[in-house]
């Protein structure tokens, strides 16, 4: 998804849905904690699934169809929970938030069903805010991160290191307002000075020229 174009820092870095003009600044998945319920998960099933082997006896089954089903469901009962995690798995390493000079970029995906990309201004950001709930999260560091705008909500849940990077989207939205604001004022001031300038053109316009000078010969 991300790609280095070049060696020199973060100027060659680039993604989908990355405008022209933009510069890559850093970018984070979501806590490892997330992804280590999953691993307990699948450890918890695995040892569930050898209790199952044992009692099911299929190594001193007689019956050669009994057998068969047997290891049919073991099989299944195997590779269902190896899916449910690859599925995680991926949608863990795809799902990833960029952040940029000018942008916050939010991409979700899954192994098939989801492709969504989600984006919002730094400058227009009216508010940022950081939730950690309860000790765990304290004590590791993550929570949630907020993005607040006036039509729009983008919300990062299990952000690492979420002071860190709080404080650096706070700092990024300010270099991006002190560089967005001249030139809101400049077009601004442009927009204002072009109706004056059509007024006054108007009345030139609508002004008769003066009457040329009668001489008469005496």
């Amino acid at each position: 998804m991300v790609t280095d174009t070049s060696s020199s820092g973060n100027q060659g870095i680039s993604f989908p849905g990355m405008d022209a003009g933009e510069e890559f600044r850093f970018y984070f998945r979501r806590h490892w904690l997330k992804v280590a319920r999953y691993i307990l998960f699948l450890a918890l099933w695995m040892a569930a699934f050898v209790l199952l082997v044992i009692v099911s006896g299929v190594g001193t089954q007689q019956d050669d169809y009994m057998r068969r089903m047997i290891l049919v469901i073991l099989c299944v009962f195997f590779l269902a929970p190896h899916f449910f995690f690859l599925v995680k798995i991926y949608k863990h390493f795809l799902s990833i938030v960029i952040v940029t000079d000018k942008k916050v970029h939010q991409f979700r995906r899954t192994l098939l069903a989801v492709d969504r990309h989600e984006n919002v201004d730094l400058w227009v950001l009216q508010d940022i805010k950081k939730t950690q709930r309860g000790v765990l999260q304290n004590i590791l560091g993550y929570g949630s991160l907020a993005l607040e705008a006036q039509s729009t909500q983008l919300i990062a849940h299990f952000t690492p290191n979420i002071n860190n990077i709080y404080h650096q989207i706070v700092n990024l939205r300010e270099v991006a307002r002190n560089k967005t604001m001249p030139v809101q004022q400049q077009q601004q001031q442009q927009s204002q000075r072009q109706p004056d300038y059509q007024e006054q053109l108007t009345q030139q316009q609508q002004t008769p020229p003066p009457a040329a000078g009668i001489h008469q010969q005496g």
